[in-house]
């Protein structure tokens, strides 16, 4: 893609000798937030049906995989044509129903399980989800990874049941007691809801937005 080319190439302008110094001076490390910011921006415009949001914010996001495998290779560890390679050759192996004439799964959820038994997923559940997901969604991508290993001990109802025990003796001024409440309502919520956080950040602003807009005022 020509437009593409022309993106890598920019960038490896932008981080050259005459380049941008903001730029130069950019490692894996620093533009971390820049890359989570970049995703949720997606996110954001996605929620919104925002399209032309989408589109400004996708290619930002398309940005910051080249800008990193830029930088990877300045300091020889991995080129852009080597992340894409593997890239291309994951996307193939995991399919093999579309490009090995395998088999098509007849669900969402068959195509998932044939996707996950594809990954080469050594270790404990833990460490195969990344600890710095926001805290909903790491329960919840924890929960989801468990199910499909047939290793989740407890059901919705439990959960439930642990939180009205809770409830009832909870006591409002231990920390430890409140945190645990919280605990038991973010699995039941990975059980039910992926979306749960944003939707709780949207309640949120609601039902907040009058005390807020006091404190501004």
């Amino acid at each position: 893609m020509r437009d593409f080319d022309k993106l890598v190439e920019i960038v490896k302008i932008l981080r050259s000798p005459n380049g941008c110094p903001w730029d130069r001076a950019q490692t894996l490390e620093s533009i971390v937030e820049n890359i989570i910011e970049e995703a949720y921006e997606v996110v954001d415009g996605i929620n919104k049906k925002d399209y032309q949001k989408i589109k400004e914010e996708v290619g930002d996001l398309i940005l910051q995989g080249v800008f990193i495998s830029q930088i990877a290779e300045e300091e020889n560890k991995f080129s852009l044509e080597e992340a894409l390679r593997e890239l291309n050759e994951k996307l193939i192996h995991r399919h093999p129903h579309v490009f090995k004439n395998e088999t098509l799964p007849s669900t969402t959820d068959e195509a998932l399980k044939v996707w996950e038994s594809k990954k080469n997923e050594d270790g404990d559940i833990f460490s195969l989800v990344p600890n710095s997901l926001p805290t909903l969604l790491y329960i919840y991508k924890v929960i989801q990874k468990a199910k499909r290993k047939n290793l989740l001990k407890i059901s919705e109802s439990d959960v439930i049941n642990e939180i009205k025990n809770i409830i009832n003796n909870l006591d409002i001024n231990n920390n430890d007691k409140v945190r645990e409440l919280i605990l038991h309502l973010a699995v039941l919520l990975g059980i039910r809801n992926e979306k749960s956080e944003v939707k709780i950040k949207e309640e949120f602003k609601e039902k907040f937005s009058n005390i807020v807009g006091e404190k501004d005022g």
